[in-house]
């Protein structure tokens, strides 16, 4: 059997153009701008670090604690999985690189 024949024989085989994805990349980049905007603003508010002070950081506490005395696997990886996440949001600082890379990223691609 000759496959360069079937190949060359059925042109559904070729590849699709190349879709043009500025405007899904500038509306990306347009999001990303909003995000950062709002995670500095909300980092820079006296109200996240009175919440971030009484009420996240005091369930991380308690989440660890929880952890350490824990011995059924199952409950382990379930406070293992809250404390990433609240380790996700208590430090907007990490937040904000992650989202800064990202948009890094997405200009690159827009200006390529």
């Amino acid at each position: 059997m000759n496959l360069s024949k079937i190949a060359t024989d059925n042109t559904f085989l070729e590849s699709e153009p190349e879709r043009d994805l500025t405007p899904l990349l500038a509306e990306q980049r347009g999001e990303l701008v909003e995000i950062i905007g709002a995670l500095e603003a909300i980092k820079g508010s006296k109200y996240w670090q009175i919440l971030q002070n009484k009420v996240f950081q005091g369930a991380f506490d308690i989440l660890q604690r929880k952890l350490r005395s824990e011995k059924d696997s199952k409950e382990i990886l379930r406070l293992q999985g809250q404390i990433v996440w609240m380790e996700k949001y208590l430090d907007f600082d990490k937040m904000l690189l992650l989202y800064r890379k990202e948009l890094q990223n997405v200009t690159k691609r827009l200006n390529a």
